[in-house]
């Protein structure tokens, strides 16, 4: 149930879920435009609608919805065609990842919804325009309401014309992007680094295995999602503790262990083996709904392309690493989730065990991806030090600490990389020798 659940709400991101509803809308209306024609309800109508209406022949009738289905449908493919050359250019700019962001805009979605809802309408009324001159021997029909409504439509496509090309333009714009990216991983923060812990989590502790049975993957590729929820109610019936090796956006192989069990309290190993590899889904790419890294991860993406020789946009990677700033100072302010979960609320020793990332290891793996490619730049160095700069406001001691380890390195660049100034070189270790001076000293120091 937590699978099914966690697909449905998956479905609105899809490209093709928000224009199929529209789609569905469109054959929708058209019947019911021309039920309401058959029974004459336009007689119900307030006599200044009833005045806008025009009257038009069959023949006229099935002109005009043709010309607007035509048109719409050749509008339709020049949006389509538009909207797949932006994904091109935006995946090789400034990443592959970012297609995903593209594919779950609700703009596009809506634009290429409605042009296709508006064809399939104009179908539908189409097919019921009789002449009375066939060879069915029906009398003429014009279902008049839906054929004025299909000028309404045609307006609205307009509309949306104007609207889809500032919008498309606007899309590929550096501050729409990064934006959008730390968006996503906001609220990949509020989702997974919640401020309170959960009631039946616990720390660490070691669980107690008779017989160690491994459960290994069924297939290769990323762990996608993992239904901790259903695990935990897995192992409580199956009466055995459960301890997860991997968790979202690990890469794995078919065979490898995935997850421990205790092997004497289980009656049916096989079943409880398929049942876990079911509950920790293994797909051919990463996704972003539990795996925070993989939203790190595209940030950091796109400071590195714009660092590349063959971009050198140090203005694309600033602005990056200040929305980067805002979500990593975000992330430094949540506890750390505990590993362990109880079966009940208040339970000491935990049913399920899984793998969890503290705030400073997030911190920590993000700035070593970004540190090899900033020093090139002393303005994406300067950037650089202001996140650290916030980040050292906080309270956690830990994330002080993989800050001081970065400063560190850093220092260590910054002095042996061979393009910088002298004056740079003096400029950057100042500052980050005032960094390092906040940093609290450890025992090892």
């Amino acid at each position: 149930m937590e699978a099914l659940i966690t697909r449905i709400k998956a479905l609105p991101t899809m490209i093709w879920f928000i224009p199929a509803l529209l789609v569905l809308g469109g054959v929708a209306l058209g019947e019911l435009l021309v039920a309401a024609d058959r029974a004459e309800l336009t007689r119900l109508l307030p006599d200044f609608v009833e005045s806008l209406l025009f009257v038009s022949s069959p023949t006229g009738a099935s002109g005009m919805v043709t010309t607007v289905g035509t048109a719409v449908f050749g509008v339709a493919g020049t949006a389509f065609s538009i909207t797949m050359s932006v994904i091109a250019t935006a995946s090789s700019t400034y990443g592959p990842r970012l297609v995903r962001n593209f594919m779950a805009d609700r703009g596009n979605q809506i634009v290429l919804g409605t042009y296709g809802a508006t064809f399939v309408y104009c179908l539908m009324v189409l097919r019921r325009i009789r002449t009375g001159e066939d060879e069915l021997g029906m009398d003429a029909f014009v279902p008049q309401l839906a054929v004025n409504f299909t000028l309404v439509l045609a307006l609205a496509c307009v509309g949306l014309l104007i609207y889809f090309i500032h919008h498309i333009a606007s899309s590929i714009e550096v501050a729409t992007l990064t934006d959008s990216v730390r968006d996503d991983l906001s609220r990949a923060i509020e989702r997974l680094y919640p401020f309170e812990r959960d009631e039946r989590s616990v720390p660490a502790s070691k669980v107690p295995m008779n017989r160690m049975l491994r459960v290994r993957a069924e297939r290769a590729g990323f762990v996608s999602a993992i239904y901790y929820a259903s695990l935990r109610q897995l192992a409580t019936s199956a009466g055995s503790p459960l301890v997860l090796l991997v968790s979202p956006g690990d890469h794995v192989v078919a065979g490898m262990p995935i997850a421990l069990a205790d092997g004497m309290r289980l009656t049916d190993e096989d079943g409880f083996t398929k049942s876990v590899c079911r509950l920790v889904e293994v797909r051919r790419s990463r996704t972003a709904e539990q795996d925070i890294r993989y939203s790190l991860g595209r940030m950091t993406e796109m400071a590195v392309r714009a660092m590349s020789p063959g971009t050198n946009d140090p203005y694309t990677t600033v602005q990056v690493i200040r929305e980067l700033t805002t979500g990593l100072h975000a992330l430094s302010l949540r506890p750390e989730p505990w590993p362990g979960v109880t079966a009940e609320p208040g339970d000491a020793v935990p049913i399920l065990v899984r793998v969890t990332h503290s705030p400073a290891f997030l911190i920590g793996a993000t700035l070593d991806q970004l540190r090899p490619w900033v020093v090139d730049s002393p303005l994406v160095v300067e950037a650089v030090l202001d996140l650290c700069d916030v980040l050292l406001h906080g309270d956690s001691a830990e994330v002080a600490q993989e800050l001081g380890r970065q400063l560190r390195a850093l220092t260590e660049q910054v002095t042996n990389h061979p393009s910088l100034t002298s004056l740079d070189t003096e400029r950057l270790l100042t500052r980050i020798t005032a960094l390092l001076e906040r940093v609290p000293a450890t025992e090892e120091d």
